[in-house]
Formats: structure tokens, C-alpha cells, sequence
């Protein structure tokens, strides 16, 4: 068994340790597959950085007059990494000075925004809206109570157990009309029945 394959919990397939001695030789196996090996836990994992090498990479970007590439060659000097190894992206630097400028901290922040659109009061406030006026669209209500079409929905539906509807124009039907149903179902078995179809 090969001494890097199994490192850091990332187990390499024989075939790839074939394959690598193969291609690099012997010596240039071991790069090849430290590379490959960094590279898995790289994408493995959700934040590669730590929260050090996150602040420094905004300091760095802020010290040289915004510049990604010259934050991410001081990155590479800082923290002595090779110059073909994996370094923090543009775009994640953009996020983390984003993060920085809005909380003051660069990782982003967890659990999102409280969720207070299905509060009892707005529960509550749409019940009595629905009952006074009853025949008024979703839309109408929606506008009238300053809550977003989907929140009004959300309480129709999920609190109230409401179910939307589509209105349908049927025939109205008069007091002759079932006398003539009856003819006209009495003449068609008669017609059946005479083969006269």
C-alpha cells in the first residue's frame, strides 16, 4: 500500500495510483497524488479557509488598492503556499470583503433572515379581512393589508384552509327543462332500440 493512499481520511482509488505511477514515475507519483489529494478535500469541504486566512485576504485586498491577484500573491507568500496550489478565488475574496463591509465579519452569516410572515397576527388580521369582505380577490386583500401575495396566500391556505377556486359558468336549469331531459333521454333509447341510428 502506498503511503499516500490514504490521507487525511481521503481514500485514492488503486486504479488512480496506477495510473499516476504510470504517467509521473515513481517520484512524480507522489506529487501528483498530494496534489489530487488536496484538491478532494479541498472541494470537499464547505469553507476551506479559516477564519485567519479569511481576514488576511481582506486586509491584503484593502492594503493594495483593491486588487485581487496582488491579494492573492501575498495570500500564497503569507501562508507558504506553492504557486500551483489552490488559492482563494476572486469571487470568494469579493464575498468575504461583501461580508466584511456588511457585518463586519467575513464568514457568511448562518440561518438567514426570521421568518414572520405566518405570525398569529397576520393570521389573525387576513381571517378578519376575509370575512368582511368575502368576495374580494386575493389580490385586492393582499394590496389593502400591505402584506406580499405570497404571505396572504401562505395564511389562506396553510392557517385558514382556504382552497382557491375557479369560477364556472354553467346553464341554469328551469322547471321545463327536466321534462324536456327526460323526453329527449326517452326518444334516444327509442331510436336505440329501432336501429334508427
Amino acid at each position: 500500500m502506498h503511503p499516500l493512499q490514504n490521507i487525511q481520511g481521503v481514500s485514492v482509488n488503486q486504479a488512480i495510483l496506477q495510473h499516476c505511477f504510470f504517467w509521473f514515475g515513481n517520484t512524480g507519483a507522489d506529487a501528483a497524488i498530494a496534489i489530487l489529494l488536496t484538491t478532494f478535500k479541498h472541494f470537499s469541504c464547505n469553507e476551506p479557509w479559516t477564519g485567519a486566512q479569511c481576514a488576511f485576504a481582506v486586509k491584503a485586498f484593502y492594503k493594495n488598492s483593491d486588487s485581487f491577484v496582488i491579494a492573492q500573491h501575498e495570500f500564497l507568500r503569507e501562508f507558504g503556499i506553492h504557486r500551483n496550489r489552490a488559492v482563494p478565488s476572486a469571487h470568494a475574496i469579493k464575498i468575504w470583503v461583501q461580508n466584511f463591509e456588511v457585518t463586519g465579519s467575513t464568514p457568511k452569516k448562518k440561518g438567514g433572515s426570521v421568518k414572520t410572515v405566518r405570525t398569529p397576527e397576520n393570521i389573525v388580521v387576513v381571517r378578519a379581512a376575509i370575512e368582511r369582505r368575502p368576495h374580494c380577490s386575493v389580490h385586492r386583500h393582499y394590496v389593502l393589508l400591505r402584506l406580499s401575495e405570497a404571505s396572504v396566500l401562505q395564511i389562506l391556505h396553510r392557517d385558514l384552509h382556504f382552497s382557491p377556486y375557479k369560477i364556472q359558468v354553467t346553464h341554469a336549469l328551469r322547471e321545463h327543462d327536466y321534462v324536456n331531459r327526460v323526453n329527449f333521454c326517452q326518444t334516444f333509447l327509442q331510436l336505440i332500440k329501432t336501429k334508427s341510428l
